[in-house]
């Protein structure tokens, strides 16, 4: 998210993008709690919601040929991990 011109609100930052994000994950995103508050701010999180480019996922599937994904609860619930097909090899981005 960044700023508009105005300043005064957010916009998204690659308008034409489609943002995948699990649905635990946007569940638990939306959700007000103390745990995450200063994570997922409000600003940031709801108008990528709104903008209709927002693609919830289920536990595990294919987004793209060559990229899978799988829904682990690390330290947050219905956390994405990609695994992606490159060659002969799979890499897996774990977060951090």
């Amino acid at each position: 998210m960044k700023r508009d011109k105005s300043g005064e609100k957010y916009e998204l930052t690659f308008p034409e993008a489609t943002y995948h994000i699990s649905r635990t994950q946007w569940e638990w995103a939306i959700k007000n709690n103390l745990r995450e508050e200063d994570s997922f701010l409000e600003e940031n999180i709801h108008p990528i919601g709104k903008s209709g480019h927002l693609s919830s996922c289920g536990e595990r599937g294919g987004i793209v040929p060559g990229f899978f994904r799988n829904d682990l609860f690390g330290h947050t619930p219905g956390m994405m991990i990609p695994f992606i097909k490159y060659k002969e090899k799979t890499l897996v981005y774990t977060g951090i």
